[in-house]
């Protein structure tokens, strides 16, 4: 009874966090948790950027049955250090530095947001001369574009459920009327026009 006593003790000292029969719940560090959250981000840095994070954590914390207070502070320090140097290599490469100055990018735009937002539909939804869309991107792709890079003027960027239902066929209400919109489709029928005499000429 001792024994089991002592060894009941010894289990209640171990955090909540790292209790087998509590682990497969509260562990953060289950790969196909940290999985979704990787298949949101959208670049190679991001991603290298993330993991290296979730990587530098877990083994910080790191739960060590010999020692009282799990993995030593100096260790901890020593980790965060390699992570920090990690990251300050990556910011050398091509990608990491485009990718972070891309994202640093945000246009103040004057208008009303629908404005906007609806030139975008429009492009993903026409056709040029050549039966291709004006833009080839997803709706979602545009949705991420415009609420990472475009803010109203007191510098609230776009929200993405905004932009998601202006884009949203159905909702033509929440679109600017024909005259205060970008008429894409005139440019589009200007431009067929000036491809037409190019080739009559020809």
């Amino acid at each position: 009874m001792n024994q089991v006593n002592e060894k009941r003790t010894e289990y209640q000292q171990v955090p909540r966090f790292y209790r087998e029969n509590d682990f497969g719940n509260d562990n953060p560090y289950r790969f196909e948790l940290i999985k979704l959250k990787l298949d949101k981000l959208g670049t190679y840095s991001e991603k290298k950027s993330f993991l290296l994070r979730i990587k530098t954590d877990y083994l910080q914390n790191q739960f060590n049955f010999d020692k009282e207070d799990g993995v030593d502070f100096d260790v901890q320090i020593d980790l965060e250090l390699d992570y920090l140097k990690a990251v300050k290599k990556m910011s050398k490469e091509e990608d990491f530095s485009i990718a972070s100055k891309l994202d640093e990018m945000v246009v103040t735009w004057e208008l009303p947001q629908n404005v906007l937002i609806d030139f975008f539909y429009q492009c993903l939804t026409m056709e040029t001369s050549t039966g291709k869309k004006v833009i080839s991107n997803s709706k979602k792709y545009i949705e991420k574009f415009l609420s990472t890079h475009f803010a109203a003027p007191d510098g609230k960027k776009f929200s993405p459920t905004t932009i998601r239902t202006i884009m949203t066929p159905s909702r033509y209400e929440k679109r600017p009327s024909p005259d205060d919109r970008i008429d894409l489709e005139k440019i589009i029928q200007k431009y067929k026009k000036v491809d037409k005499g190019l080739n009559d000429k020809k």
